[in-house]
């Protein structure tokens, strides 16, 4: 079963999906901050990276599995700033 079967997509249940993609998104973009920081040694960086997949990119995928499964449209300006709408159909 699919995380998106066992919830309903109510307003407030897809608001609070929305504050949570956007923190973690925020989160994501300071990783690749530091990841990409050439003055932080390799060694540290590297350090921090299963944390990364598992803290940030594995819940970003899992939060958008659910908005595609909720039909709810991203645009790239929105993934980008942090905000998205819903659709409804």
């Amino acid at each position: 079963m699919r995380l998106s079967e066992t919830v309903t997509p109510t307003t407030e249940v897809i608001d609070e999906l929305k504050k949570r993609f956007i923190t973690v998104n925020m989160r994501m973009d300071e990783a690749i901050k530091s990841l990409d920081d050439n003055r932080i040694p390799k060694e540290e960086r590297e350090k921090h990276l299963l944390t990364f997949q598992v803290e940030v990119v594995q819940v970003l995928e899992t939060y958008l599995e659910v908005i595609k499964d909720w039909k709810v449209e991203i645009t790239e300006e929105e993934l980008k700033g942090g905000y998205f709408k819903e659709v409804r159909i």
